[in-house]
């Protein structure tokens, strides 16, 4: 009876663990459906180090750097499978439980290789005109550290004004995104057009 007992236990963990092999393929098979072919630079590459200059972002694999502006916070978050970004913000920001900004200034900054997406933003660069009855804002061709850059624009009174900045370089884009509240839009986009120029491509 004893062994019997220890039999259907072995057999219970057997079946638990088989179970999870399936399920944790069956997730990683959705992902990659969802995302084909995109990828994203893991966590130990950001390397954030205080200097005499001060906070800096660096991350040498995607040849990428950025100074986090005077007094702000940078760390990283991990958004999705394998998908991490990293958050800048000000002072006397503050986020609700979703990561949406709710007070103060903030930029999140991520690098994503996919050659659709960037060849797609590299298309609206090329001829934003073509492209700009897509989206309910507007599109601006711009240039960081000597790279054109595509910023969409999007603004609603309600919840203030949104903006994202790809940066296309072969199979690689370079985002920062960030949202003015209604409230902060004067201080807080001069704060980002500030921080832009500090980026550094190599």
């Amino acid at each position: 009876m004893e062994k019997q007992f220890y039999f259907l236990i072995i057999l219970a963990l057997l079946v638990m663990l088989v179970a999870g092999i399936f399920l944790w393929l069956d997730f990683n098979r959705q992902a990659e459906e969802s995302l084909p072919g995109v990828s994203f630079e893991p966590s130990e590459n950001y390397i954030i180090k205080e200097t005499s200059e001060g906070t800096i972002v660096e991350n040498k694999s995607a040849g990428i750097s950025f100074k986090v502006p005077e007094g702000w916070t940078a760390d990283k978050e991990q958004i999705g499978i394998d998908e991490w970004i990293i958050n800048i913000l000000s002072p006397d920001a503050e986020v609700n439980e979703s990561g949406l900004l709710i007070e103060g200034c903030g930029v999140s900054a991520e690098v994503v290789y996919h050659k659709l997406t960037a060849d797609a933003a590299q298309e609206r660069i090329e001829d934003p005109e073509r492209f700009s009855n897509e989206i309910s804002g507007n599109y601006e061709i711009i240039e960081i550290s000597g790279h054109y850059a595509l910023k969409t624009t999007l603004e609603r009174p309600e919840w203030g004004r949104s903006i994202i900045i790809e940066i296309p370089i072969e199979d690689k884009i370079y985002m920062f995104d960030t949202r003015f509240l209604p409230e902060e839009i004067e201080r807080c986009s001069q704060e980002f057009e500030e921080f832009l120029k500090v980026i550094s491509i190599y």
